[in-house]
């Protein structure tokens, strides 16, 4: 079995922004898939595997100017960058990422997406 296929959460590919810190000036940066347990970071010099972070991400759905904001930690880095695992998300952080999700997953227009 692939890595794909013991995932739980559907994974959906799409390049959207994001602003990350851990104990630093925040980083510009973008994520390039997205899911509702976490995301892949598209970054030069990633973060460790343990490190926590704080991030803020701009999703092109409904509400596009309130940004998602939450914690996360790096459960693996590599030269292309990190995936990380939420951590601290509201209840209605996780929805919006979920409905995001789906929205694209299902091919439906991402700003529609929206609990």
């Amino acid at each position: 079995m692939s890595s794909e296929e013991h995932r739980a959460s559907i994974r959906v590919e799409k390049r959207l922004s994001i602003e990350y810190s851990s104990d630093c000036p925040p980083i510009q940066a973008f994520v390039e898939d997205l899911s509702d347990t976490g995301m892949f970071i598209d970054v030069d010099q990633a973060l460790p595997a343990g490190n926590n972070l704080q991030f803020t991400l701009t999703l092109p759905d409904a509400e596009p100017d309130i940004p998602v904001e939450g914690g996360a930690v790096v459960v693996w880095s590599g030269p292309a960058g990190m995936g990380v695992e939420f951590t601290e998300l509201s209840d209605a952080a996780r929805e919006r990422i979920r409905f995001f999700v789906a929205a694209v997953h299902f091919g439906q227009p991402p700003d529609l997406a929206a609990p």
